[in-house]
């Protein structure tokens, strides 16, 4: 696999963890979560965090550890 190759693969399930998390594209980064000037309501906020919590959940689910 080559590094062009990581970097899309990269993409693609930070794409899909704003997805889930309900997230505004561009958001998540190796080093973060920047929702610096998304001009977010507090109801948008408090979506986030619960979608945050639900990604939390189903990685320990897939990675087979207890919550």
């Amino acid at each position: 696999m080559t590094s062009t190759d990581l970097v899309a693969r990269e993409n693609a399930v930070f794409a899909d963890l704003e997805k889930a998390a309900r997230l505004p594209a561009g958001s998540v980064s190796l080093v973060g979560l920047d929702l610096d000037g998304a001009g977010i309501s507090f109801e948008e906020w408090e979506a986030i965090g619960f979608g945050l919590g639900h990604v939390h959940r189903w990685t320990a689910f897939a990675l087979g550890v207890g919550v």
